[in-house]
């Protein structure tokens, strides 16, 4: 879960300069290797559009990878896009 964790440290700017796009390099990494809290961050920079362009088909994408692994925020957070129907519509 390191680089999950420097990639929280790059998004918060703690310890180093705020940097969205490092954020996301690091949290790519984790989530490459499996860390559903690193999908559901990738996730959240694309839902947000920070370090990367608004996508919420990206977002939703990465959302669903980490629910299948039992990620309760991203189940939270693709609840919300489903709502809203960003990324994903209700059938």
């Amino acid at each position: 879960q390191g680089d999950l964790y420097v990639g929280l440290l790059y998004d918060r700017g703690w310890a180093v300069e705020e940097d969205p796009q490092k954020a996301l390099e690091w949290w790519m990494k984790a989530a490459n290797k499996g860390d559903a809290d690193a999908k559901t961050a990738v996730g959240w920079a694309y839902h947000l559009g920070r370090g990367v362009d608004r996508n919420y088909e990206i977002a939703v994408t990465w959302y669903l990878e980490a629910v299948e692994l039992d990620n309760a925020c991203a189940r939270s957070n693709l609840a919300w896009c489903l709502l809203h129907e960003k990324g994903i519509e209700r059938d």
